[in-house]
């Protein structure tokens, strides 16, 4: 059996887990991961940073990379107040290193 302390523990864990973003979330229609949505949300500023978005959405399609792991750089980069996508690049390049994906 649980004695209070313990139960307590991994209620707190529990919460402070979900609070932080650690359960998976599914996404709505209007959160549709495309070129578009991403350079908006993005604030894409340049013709490279534009070239590079179009490069992920082309490697998504042809299947290279999955749509969870832009989702995920995705909402990693939707959490930071500046710089956007820079986290974003950063984090799609790592997730693409381990897949063996050339960007």
């Amino acid at each position: 059996m649980f004695s209070r302390r313990t139960w307590l523990k991994s209620l707190l864990a529990g919460i402070g887990f979900y609070f932080l973003g650690g359960f998976p979330k599914t996404l709505t229609a209007q959160e549709r991961i495309d070129a578009d949505s991403l350079k908006k949300k993005l604030a894409v500023k340049t013709k490279k940073e534009e070239a590079f978005i179009d490069r992920v959405d082309a490697l998504r399609k042809s299947g290279a990379l999955s749509e969870q792991q832009i989702t995920a750089a995705y909402r990693y980069a939707l959490k930071r107040r500046s710089e956007r996508f820079l986290y974003f690049a950063t984090a799609i390049r790592q997730l693409a290193k381990r897949s063996k994906v050339d960007l």
